[in-house]
């Protein structure tokens, strides 16, 4: 949009710029080259501070070896040499910077980028004597902002782009007219779409750098809304320790980069990355972990977690953590005992039942307690409101009645404050073992994920009970050759917990996972490619135990007569009593297509154990029956990287 309005005053003020381009090339210049030696203006153009402001990166195509990521030319000062001459950008910038007029003061080189002002001031000092010119929309943008937070919010599986969470910066202003918080302004990247490719595209097209990507501005109470209560995601802020100067420095860097237009890449260049690249612009800190392929939202807040100032303060103040609107829920439900439950089931189909034996039978206390469930429940299914007449459900227009009506009281069932997810253990992994296949022999294991979780190992952050796996291989090593045993390209297990089995929380489930795998447990040299999909229920029974039914079919290259396919009837089991110990067990009858091959049965057992957040032994057994059936122990130790 900056850019737009340049354009637009062009056109308007033609005549004028034309004089300002004169007086670039003339008077201004010869400050550029008269007043700074050409080698000083080349060491500013090789600081590195400067290459972070222009986000030039390598790039062995360009005449100068540097290339901006971004591909806006209202980005750069010099639209021709601009995104691949860091000197010739500068040299720009320092003569735009002395303009006494031209464009629209908002439109003047030292509103359009304050990050760069506070710099050439920084390196330049008092020889930098620039002209005092009025920004008025960049000063109404900053106004009252004074520290800086990183916010993750934890993954949402509904959407291919959000997988792995997602993070964005948040511009606290603890006086002002954004006082309140909820006010405070961020700043978040992502895709710019059209929303029109399905969600197959979307991911290929992502991976790929299909799409541009950028940033944009808005109020936090949108996001805490849109991920809190519509997203069903946690929250977590990292509020950094950041000097006024330095929140100062971020912030204008934020303003510059708004709305320009970069490749967006899925695993690497993403909302993780690019937020941190914002960061980074303060000198001394790195929080984009090094040596990957693949920049992940919470990895990130883990390297912030190892950060430290120079004065040895670490560079996160404080964390904060804001539950989801279904998290809320869940408390205020387990909080429950079994008579209250019943209270609280009957209410949700009537408020008949505030006068019911059960719900009066109930201490004042425990009623506060059954009706705070009911209310977080009618939030949590958006239910509140009729969408006709806009007058709240009778449900939830009695229990808050009744709630006021009630001696005060506080909300008794707040959640739990989890383990901050850069506490947490890091999103890669890779495991040695052994594998037995009776009378097929034994062989080493090599197992290698890249990333990200599975329903043993997720924590806070990750979705309970579902897991997200990519480029999860597993190779078979004895002493003649090295095979594929197994490989993963994508895997997502995605699980709504429904505790309660009523409408909005009956536990719907979904599969996908695309690859190649051995055609049976404990088949010999039956690695076949194979892409399959499952919907189902699932229900959390209480005691860390989750359980749930499926139906699925996949699709395979034939061998052994198999079919290229089959359907599949499933149950499956998670338990996690601690966060140490869990076990996994999967139950299926298979029916192949395509074949007069018969039906079979496979089974899956995988249990873990975590030593700390680093290490973990997995005991995993398999077997099948029918034709080519055959059985399979592997025991391993994993190692998080």
């Amino acid at each position: 949009m900056l850019f737009l309005n340049y354009l637009s005053v062009k056109r308007r003020v033609g005549c004028c710029l034309i004089f300002a381009l004169a007086m670039i090339g003339g008077l201004n210049r010869a400050f550029a080259e008269d007043k700074i030696a050409q080698s000083q203006l080349n060491d500013l153009a090789s600081n590195s501070t400067w290459l972070k402001l222009v986000h030039y990166e390598e790039d062995r195509a360009s005449p100068t070896g540097w290339r901006s990521a971004i591909h806006t030319n209202g980005f750069f000062i010099d639209p021709v040499a601009g995104p691949t001459d860091p000197v010739a950008e500068l040299r720009a910038t320092i003569d735009s910077m002395l303009l006494q007029s031209g464009p629209a003061a908002d439109d003047h080189a030292q509103c359009r980028f304050p990050a760069r002002v506070l710099w050439l001031k920084r390196m330049l000092g008092p020889s930098l004597d620039l002209p005092d010119i009025r920004c008025n929309r960049w000063l109404a943008w900053r106004q009252g902002i004074d520290s800086v937070s990183l916010v993750l919010a934890s993954g949402f599986l509904g959407n291919p782009a959000s997988y792995y969470g997602h993070t964005f910066l948040k511009f606290n202003a603890h006086s002002g007219p954004r006082h309140t918080g909820l006010q405070d302004l961020t700043v978040s990247y992502g895709v710019i779409d059209d929303g029109h490719d399905n969600p197959l595209i979307y991911i290929v097209k992502g991976i790929f750098g299909g799409y541009d990507g950028g940033f944009s501005d808005i109020d936090y109470y949108f996001h805490r809304n849109q991920y809190g209560e519509i997203e069903l995601r946690d929250l977590w802020e990292y509020e950094l320790n950041l000097s006024q100067g330095e929140v100062d420095f971020v912030v204008a860097h934020a303003w510059e980069v708004l709305n320009q237009r970069y490749q967006y890449l899925f695993f690497r260049r993403n909302c993780a990355y690019r937020m941190a690249e914002i960061v980074q612009i303060v000198d001394g800190v790195n929080m984009i972990p090094p040596n990957r392929p693949w920049t992940i939202p919470q990895a990130t807040v883990q390297e912030a977690g190892r950060q430290f100032r120079p004065d040895g303060r670490p560079l996160v103040k404080v964390v904060r953590y804001f539950p989801s609107r279904q998290t809320r829920f869940y408390a205020s439900f387990n909080s429950l005992n079994s008579k209250e439950a019943k209270a609280f089931f009957e209410l949700v189909e009537g408020p008949e039942a505030l006068k019911g034996a059960v719900y009066q039978g109930l201490p004042v206390d425990r009623r506060r307690a059954v009706l705070d469930a009911v209310l977080d429940y009618q939030q949590f299914i958006t239910d509140v409101k009729d969408r006709n007449s806009g007058r709240f459900s009778p449900v939830y227009a009695a229990a808050l009645a009744e709630r006021y009506a009630l001696p005060p009281g506080p909300k008794l069932a707040e959640p739990k404050e989890p383990q901050a997810p850069h506490l947490g253990r890091t999103p890669g992994w890779i495991q040695l073992g052994m594998t037995s296949q009776g009378t097929n022999g034994s062989a080493a294991l090599l197992r290698v994920r890249a990333a990200y979780y599975d329903p043993l190992d997720s924590e806070e952050g990750h979705v309970p009970f579902s897991g997200l796996t990519m480029g999860d291989l597993r190779l078979k090593v004895t002493n003649r050759r090295v095979a594929i045993d197994q490989l993963d390209l994508l895997s997502i297990n995605s699980a709504n917990p429904g505790i309660t089995g009523l409408r909005g929380d009956r536990g719907q489930i979904w599969q996908i996972k695309v690859g190649a795998e051995q055609l049976k447990p404990g088949c010999k040299d039956c690695l076949v490619a194979r892409a399959q999909g499952d919907v189902g229920i699932g229900r959390r029974v209480g005691y860390g135990l989750f359980v749930a039914a499926k139906v699925g079919i996949a699709l395979q290259s034939n061998l052994l007569d198999q079919g290229p396919g089959f359907g599949r009837l499933a149950a499956g089991f998670i338990w996690r009593p601690t966060r140490e110990w869990g076990g996994q067990l999967d139950l299926e009858r298979r029916r192949p297509v395509g074949t007069k091959s018969p039906s079979y049965f496979v089974a899956r057992s995988e249990w873990r154990h975590a030593f700390d957040k680093s290490y973990d032994f997995r005991l995993t057994l398999e077997r099948s029956t029918g034709r080519d059936s055959g059985h399979r122990v592997s025991v391993g130790i994993g190692t998080y990287w």
